[in-house]
């Protein structure tokens, strides 16, 4: 290569990174979404996309124009951008992820900018700004609670449109519209129209109390675990299968009643069978919750204004402090879950279940992952919350969820740009 070129490299190579000192102007849409994640963390992506989804469509559209020249079933007035007006990808604008380290842990968030539409799927997340749930009724020494929050009342609109667009009308309406004695003599539109609910469940996990279980080697213990379920939005559901489910169960289900409540409890003699456990099933028509708990103090401490709940936790105030104070859904690992985690490793390794010559291959990058997931201070969070403006995940983690092939794209290109030129160079 002759020396004169030399002197290009150094120049290329140094006008490369140049960008990143320039002042940066975002479009309106890109402020809003950086807003609602962390701008000073170690990864920031931030992506208006109205424009691809236009692209998209009109794509679509030329596709499905071609599609009805040879399916005469596709209606005349169909189109994609009909379609995706009635799933809600329309109103999606913009997006911005980011990840930055807190306390020893990630929290990797990930906004939509939906301009606060109500419209096809976006519906399902629930109601803006919403409360959270299971933290103002789980007991304060929760180690796993999770709330999922799902509206399915437009769920009709959404299946009626797609039966609408490919000429399936008729046969939909068949099927959805038939009166079933199974739901009451209620339509299948009829019940989800009022499908609006919240699973909540919290798990309290006892390490100082161990049950033997079933295992290979003896000695094996786990420890004991409270399980609490509250279902919010369906109890009215309970007089169409309640008692039917019941009766499945094969178990001797004492059931009473009371003015606004229905609670099913087994005989005090099962408790020593169960290994102290006396499960309660409790329907509440008035508040719409079922209640289902493996104890009955569990449900009355739950109901219990005056008793400590989950929010009160210093281990899960830790965990969510740098995370959205509302939300609609929510799944969060306690830190002595963690711990627990590592101590039945231990156990495995000291029974001889580790022992397998396979997993032993692999049992280095086992032990760095278990050491990283204990790592943190805090405990392991993942929340879902939907504003007036869009909807932001959160997950708070030992690990960043940074796009790695986005990050590494650019350099791979550059580098493949610079060999060619050096290429050309050298020719």
């Amino acid at each position: 290569m002759k020396q004169k070129y030399l002197t290009i490299i150094p120049a290329i190579l140094a006008m490369a990174p140049m960008h990143a000192s320039a002042q940066i102007t975002l479009e309106p849409s890109l402020t809003k979404v950086a807003q609602k994640v962390d701008t000073d963390g170690t990864y920031l992506q931030l992506n208006k996309f109205d424009g691809d989804i236009k692209a998209l469509t009109e794509y679509g559209e030329l596709g499905l124009d071609i599609a009805k020249q040879h399916i005469k079933e596709i209606p005349a007035d169909t189109s994609i951008a009909k379609l995706s007006k009635l799933i809600g990808i329309d109103a999606m604008k913009a997006s911005a992820m980011s990840s930055k380290k807190e306390a020893g842990a990630w929290n990797n968030k990930a906004y939509i900018y939906t301009g606060g539409s109500n419209a096809g799927i976006l519906s399902m997340y629930g109601k803006t700004n919403a409360d959270y749930i299971v933290t103002g009724f789980a007991p304060e020494t929760t180690d796993i609670a999770i709330q999922l929050t799902l509206d399915l009342r437009k769920a009709e609109e959404i299946i009626s449109g797609f039966g609408a667009a490919f000429g399936q009308t008729a046969d939909i309406n068949q099927v959805m519209d038939k009166k079933l004695p199974m739901l009451g003599n209620k339509t299948a539109f009829e019940l989800i129209s009022k499908l609006n609910f919240n699973v909540n469940i919290a798990l309290d996990i006892n390490s100082d109390k161990r049950l033997p279980i079933p295992m290979p080697v003896e000695g094996f213990a786990a420890p004991s675990t409270d399980i609490l379920v509250r279902i919010d939005g369906i109890a009215w559901a309970w007089d169409l299968f309640g008692d039917k489910l019941i009766s499945q169960t094969g178990l001797p289900w004492k059931k009473s009643k009371k003015k606004t409540s229905i609670t099913y409890t087994l005989p005090a003699e099962m408790k020593d069978a169960l290994m102290g456990y006396n499960p309660v099933i409790r329907v509440d028509k008035t508040k719409n919750h079922i209640w289902i708990s493996s104890k009955v103090a569990t449900v009355k401490d739950a109901l219990n204004p005056n008793n400590k709940k989950l929010k009160d936790n210093a281990n899960f105030k830790n965990t969510m402090s740098s995370l959205p104070s509302k939300g609609n859904s929510l799944i969060y690992i306690s830190k002595d879950i963690l711990d627990e985690l590592v101590n039945q490793y231990k156990q495995a390794g000291k029974k001889g279940l580790l022992d397998d010559p396979d997993f032993k291959k692999a049992k280095p990058l086992v032990d760095r992952l278990i050491k990283d997931l204990t790592s943190p201070d805090s405990g392991i969070a993942m929340t879902l919350s939907k504003d007036d403006l869009g909807i932001l995940s959160v997950i708070r983690a030992p690990f960043p969820t940074k796009n790695y092939l986005n990050q590494l794209s650019p350099m791979i290109s550059q580098a493949i740009t610079s060999a060619l030129l050096l290429k050309g160079i050298e020719n």
